[in-house]
């Protein structure tokens, strides 16, 4: 079997030769533009994903090689990552996207989809939470916020508890919770001294008009 042909001066590999990282992306291409399934076993697709380019190899032109690869298995995990939470498969795909964000912490992009696997399966303090971790992350890092596509993920979560015990026909005392670190909304108050003045004082307390006299 002949592994390198011989064309003129030049020399190539033989079709029938097959290059791992060339059938790798063919096979999360096809699963990613829905052409494919995902596979039953996609731990081991996952696994090969987060294996970098000839690591240890000093070569120069290496690393825009590198870099084009780190590029495509980020989109192929983050794809993989939606596809399998499409297919409410849960523990692949938040492995797809934790695998994402271990490649690339500041992209956001797998941040947003590991949310959106949280609420997905209704655990709603994990989505806040990787929320809070990822927008202090940022914050450090480079001074700046999460954008809104991140944000709006969590507006407009309420408690459950809260809005089953409301009586009807009621008003909610509180907005909708907003996305953390973000701002509250106020509803009954147009200004924050307008809610402090809405406070009955404590007992035993006497207020006085500036003048001496007691109310």
């Amino acid at each position: 079997m002949t592994l390198i042909d011989c064309i003129g001066r030049r020399l190539k590999l033989s079709p029938v030769v097959q290059v791992d990282l060339l059938c790798l992306r063919d096979s999360v291409r096809q699963i990613v533009d829905g052409l494919a399934p995902p596979p039953d076993d996609s731990e081991t697709l996952i696994d090969e994903l987060t294996q970098e380019l000839l690591p240890g190899w000093p070569d120069e032109w290496l690393h825009s090689e590198r870099e084009r690869w780190d590029q495509t298995r980020l989109y192929a995990l983050e794809g993989l990552a939606q596809v399998l939470l499409t297919t409410q498969q849960y523990l692949p795909a938040l492995q797809a996207a934790l695998a994402a964000i271990t490649i690339d912490p500041i992209r956001e992009t797998a941040h947003r989809i590991v949310i959106e696997i949280h609420l997905a399966e209704g655990n709603v303090a994990s989505a806040v939470r990787c929320y809070q971790h990822y927008e202090a992350y940022v914050q450090r890092e480079l001074g700046v916020s999460p954008s809104l596509q991140m944000t709006d993920l969590l507006h407009g979560l309420q408690d459950p508890k809260r809005e089953r015990h409301r009586p009807q026909g009621s008003t909610p005392t509180q907005a909708p919770v907003s996305a953390p670190g973000g701002l509250h909304r106020q509803t009954n108050c147009s200004h924050p001294r307008d809610a402090a003045a809405t406070l009955s004082p404590r007992p035993g307390i006497r207020r006085h008009d500036g003048q001496g006299r007691g109310l």
